[in-house]
């Protein structure tokens, strides 16, 4: 069997986290509010699985549960791709962090560094 290994093409590592996550698009009367469970997290963004999928460039506001922190966690992300994986019930959605606080950074790499030296 030949097996083809990929490149890694994301800028942080990642490592497999099950996260809580909420998210509100959009502005007054017309927000929509939902939750997720992340995948895998990073520096640079997280995998998560949603009930719907997304358009891509998409504006998130989230609020993530890292166990690192004692309250839920607000980011700003941007939806990269999404597609679905079970029809019309489970979609796989990728997101872009953006402008994330130069600690919670540090914060993230930590857990990160962490997670993926226990596996």
């Amino acid at each position: 069997m030949h097996v083809v290994e990929s490149q890694e093409r994301r800028g942080f590592p990642r490592t497999n986290a099950r996260l809580m996550v909420a998210f509100r698009i959009g502005k007054g009367l017309e927000r929509f509010y939902a939750i997720g469970k992340s995948v895998n997290v990073g520096q640079g963004g997280m995998l998560l699985h949603t009930a719907r999928s997304f358009d891509l460039g998409l504006r998130l506001d989230m609020q993530v549960r890292f166990p690192f922190s004692p309250a839920a966690t607000p980011v700003a992300a941007e939806i990269i791709a999404s597609r679905e994986i079970v029809e019309d019930v489970l979609y796989s959605t990728r997101i872009r962090f953006l402008g994330l606080d130069p600690c919670f950074c540090q914060e993230l790499a930590a857990f990160v560094e962490e997670r993926r030296a226990q596996v």
